[in-house]
């Protein structure tokens, strides 16, 4: 299988994707990013409030509040938020 390699457009870090179509796009974290600005205070205040309580709780969150999230996306946010709020890195 070929990769190809790239730089992310947001933050630089180096990428290895498999599809071709992907090259070019942002990282995990770049858009975990952009998505978590964008969305309204009080559903980041819900999402970090059951984060806080357990992976599944924040999982629950994001897909009550956010229901065209695909379980990529919740996985990328679910990480950004953890290690935003001081918690360990791992799901």
């Amino acid at each position: 299988m070929s990769m190809f390699h790239f730089h992310c457009p947001g933050c630089a870090a180096r990428m290895a994707v498999a599809d071709a179509e992907r090259v070019g796009k942002r990282c995990g974290v770049c858009e975990a990013t952009r998505m978590w600005e964008s969305l309204p205070p009080v559903i980041q205040e819900t999402i970090d409030a059951a984060v806080r309580r357990g992976n599944m709780p924040g999982l629950f969150a994001m897909r009550e509040s956010l229901p065209s999230f695909g379980i990529p996306q919740a996985m990328d946010l679910l990480v950004f938020r953890r290690a935003a709020l001081g918690m360990d890195g791992s799901v």
